[in-house]
């Protein structure tokens, strides 16, 4: 069995059929191909993604914790109406690093490595500065021979230096408040390949979103919103939660989250359909959604786009 990509601690959360033995949850996945379906443990993996080590770490530091979170917020939201709900400060930096190295982990960071191998080849002035022995090969061939050297290295090294000390984590303590949305309509939220989306104004500067969409199941989104905490690292974090009983409110945050370029979603058989329309119209989305059912989930969550 190969490394998950998107962690199955996660992928669980949207499965359709949550209610059997973890080990046989299934999703369903749907691609410009059509819609198909799998076992969660078969799925969004890749062999020799990262070394034995780094995924003991991922599953004893990252992963258990999170599971642990998402049970406490689905037993204690999804079934009530509570406008406002608190993480001690360990539980949302815990939080906080799982989002921030999903992102760092995901099939978007290996493409930018293959990139950069082939960047290297076709460069006249630094290709003559690999060794001997590579200097001959296609870029292919050069990417396919340390792609796995390089990835166990660099995930290793970008995972264990994900502390609360690292920049992105207390960025998005200082600067960014949480909201969680909780989906309580019979459409449900999807999952995509890149797993976070960031939203911000054309021209802005892409490091500070305005907003950033982070999925913990089906149910349950954490959304950022760019706009200083006040959080004090010893206390609790208090968190509003926003709850979703109409479906064009959940359509809309669906229409939020899909972006451009994704390769594969998960989807149900309760949003399937919408959702393949929104990638049909990914380009136009905002007419397919309806621009007043965007404007009223953004004036929920107090955010401007």
């Amino acid at each position: 069995m190969g490394d998950h990509i998107l962690p199955q601690v996660l992928l669980r959360g949207f499965a359709y059929n949550s209610f059997v033995n973890k080990q046989d949850a299934q999703i369903k996945v749907l691609t410009q191909t059509g819609v198909s379906i799998g076992l969660v443990k078969d799925l969004y993996q890749q062999n020799m993604f990262y070394s034995r080590e780094t995924e003991a770490m991922l599953d004893h530091d990252y992963e258990q914790p999170f599971g642990i979170i998402k049970k406490k917020l689905i037993e204690s939201l999804i079934v009530s109406d509570l406008d406002e709900y608190s993480l001690s400060t360990i539980e949302y930096f815990l939080l906080i690093k799982f989002f921030v190295i999903l992102w760092r982990r995901n099939e978007v960071h290996i493409e930018k490595t293959v990139g950069i191998v082939k960047a290297i080849m076709e460069d006249s002035y630094l290709r003559p500065m690999l060794k001997p022995e590579n200097q001959n090969k296609t870029s292919d061939e050069l990417t396919n021979s340390i792609k796995q050297n390089l990835q166990e290295e660099v995930y290793h090294k970008i995972i264990s230096e994900t502390n609360n000390d690292d920049p992105t984590v207390q960025k998005t303590f200082h600067l960014y408040t949480p909201i969680i949305v909780i989906n309580h309509c019979e459409i449900t939220f999807p999952l995509h390949n890149k797993y976070a989306t960031a939203q911000q104004r054309i021209n802005e500067d892409p490091e500070y979103p305005r907003m950033t969409i982070e999925p913990i199941t089906n149910r349950i989104y954490m959304v950022f919103k760019r706009q200083e905490s006040h959080y004090d690292e010893k206390t609790q974090v208090p968190i509003k939660v926003i709850h979703l009983h109409e479906t064009f409110d959940v359509e809309a945050m669906i229409g939020l989250y899909l972006i451009p370029g994704l390769k594969s979603i998960v989807v149900d058989d309760s949003n399937w359909v919408f959702v393949n329309d929104i990638m049909d119209n990914i380009f136009d989305k905002r007419k397919l959604v309806g621009k007043r059912k965007l404007q009223s989930l953004l004036q929920k969550l107090e955010i401007e786009l």
